[in-house]
């Protein structure tokens, strides 16, 4: 049976979102810290944290049982490439460890031009060879140079990987605080309907430019997020926070009663822990996930609504 072979970001500010995000979209197993096998293929390009893979040509429990398992498989290739991934990162020995893996493969080497790229995952829980596309730049990651931003806008990849981890094929995506835009531009880029909304007219002013920028489009209303009745397949939205965006409980707890009639599937990013509001306003929390960055600690919360 054919299987499939990923690695994720291993960042330890975003660690737990980065494996969420992988479990999800691979629907795998974990095998090792950052590594997952699954039995079905993804296109890790629409994730925010994976970072390669393909399909499983082979595995071991460390370099010599990988390569020996090749020449079994008699595995053969032409004009091919290996790239590693050793984890973590400052692992030494790599080039040492592509050289073993391309004499244990049959077919002539092109490291210009090739027409298979082979991923070598080197780990100190065991070695995974899959066969990749040629690395690619994701085209996504060119979205965080907004021509306008704010200094506390939500940072893109979390941003995609919340849109990943509560879209499905078909949904409209809204985000009731866009401020900036990044939500809905990222929900643009992902092929989903964006929707955004914002109290105020400059941000939403922003979000437009920022959106039109890229050439996306979105749907961006000036509105009040406890009272908006747009109707959307899921909301994603990063809460106002900080010394100039404060919100309190009572437009909080409006906000989350609003939420409820609009949609079933709610994910939430705030910088202070809600899980008793969530819980007392009709919301199942299925992930709480922390994000850390500097001293900005993130609540990431993947919600239903009961």
């Amino acid at each position: 049976m054919t299987k499939f072979c990923y690695f994720y970001d291993r960042n330890g500010d975003t660690i737990e979102l980065s494996k969420a995000e992988a479990l999800h979209l691979t629907q795998g197993e974990i095998v090792a810290h950052g590594v997952i096998v699954s039995d079905t293929a993804c296109d890790w390009q629409r994730s925010a944290f994976i970072r390669g893979g393909g399909k499983l040509i082979a595995s071991g429990k460390n370099l010599d049982a990988l390569c020996e398992r090749l020449e079994e498989l008699n595995v053969s290739a032409n004009n091919f490439k290996i790239v590693s991934e050793p984890i973590p990162r400052l692992r030494k020995g790599d080039h040492h460890a592509i050289i073993q893996v391309a004499d244990s493969i049959k077919g002539p080497v092109d490291l210009k031009n090739p027409e298979t790229v082979f991923v070598l995952i080197i780990s100190g829980e065991g070695c995974w060879l899959s066969e990749s596309d040629e690395e690619a730049e994701q085209a996504w990651k060119t979205l965080k140079y907004k021509p306008f931003a704010f200094c506390n806008a939500l940072p893109i990849k979390i941003a995609r990987a919340m849109i990943n981890l509560t879209a499905t094929h078909g949904d409209s995506v809204f985000d009731p605080c866009c401020g900036s835009g990044t939500i809905p531009l990222m929900a643009a880029e992902l092929g989903f309907s964006a929707m955004g909304g914002d109290k105020s007219w400059p941000n939403l002013n922003i979000s437009r430019k920022n959106i039109a920028h890229f050439g996306f489009d979105a749907e961006l209303l000036q509105e009040d997020a406890t009272e908006t009745n747009r109707a959307t397949g899921c909301i994603v939205t990063n809460l106002p926070y900080g010394l100039y965006l404060p919100i309190s409980e009572e437009v909080l707890i409006g906000m989350l009663n609003n939420f409820k009639g609009l949609t079933k599937k709610v994910s939430i990013v705030t910088t202070d822990d809600i899980s008793e509001k969530l819980t007392d306003c009709g919301y199942q929390i299925n992930q709480h996930i922390l994000s850390k960055s500097n001293n900005l600690v993130r609540h990431i919360y993947l919600t239903e609504v009961i």
